[in-house]
């Protein structure tokens, strides 16, 4: 079995990491009293606060849309089960046997400051083009 998910706690991180970055357009255009709006400096206020909305907009996205993903071979049956969900879809499931998957590969990436994490490969047979699964952090 190879599964990854993404905790509440991470989820939580990512979503107040995401309000941060908004105290970039309060301090540079809401709280200072811009006389003449025109002026450079007002312009690359702009700019940073646009930078700054997306990044918010990315965190935000990565909160609510950090898959979840779990995939079980089940040699009995000879299929493998691969089951995806995140915050706002519910959970797929899909069933692969053993004969459309020519070749699977593993490759573990071993981390000085962390956990191995893994990467499953597989050659489909017939081309489904949803039969990618990537980095996976448990074996």
């Amino acid at each position: 079995m190879f599964s990854t998910t993404m905790s509440v706690k991470a989820r939580l991180g990512f979503g107040f990491a995401a309000a941060l970055p908004l105290l970039a357009p309060y301090e540079l255009l809401i709280k200072p009293a811009w006389d003449v709006i025109p002026s450079l400096a007002w312009l690359l206020a702009v700019i940073v606060s646009l930078g700054a909305f997306a990044v918010t907009v990315l965190l935000l996205l990565v909160a609510i849309f950090g898959i979840n993903r779990k995939v079980v071979f089940d040699d009995s049956t000879r299929i493998i089960h691969v089951t995806e969900s995140h915050l706002v879809q519910k959970e797929r499931r899909f069933k692969y046997s053993f004969a459309e998957v020519a070749q699977l590969g593993v490759v573990s990436h071993d981390w000085s400051d962390g956990p191995s994490t893994y990467e499953l490969l597989p050659d489909a047979n017939h081309r489904k083009s949803h039969l990618i699964w990537r980095l996976f952090l448990a074996r």
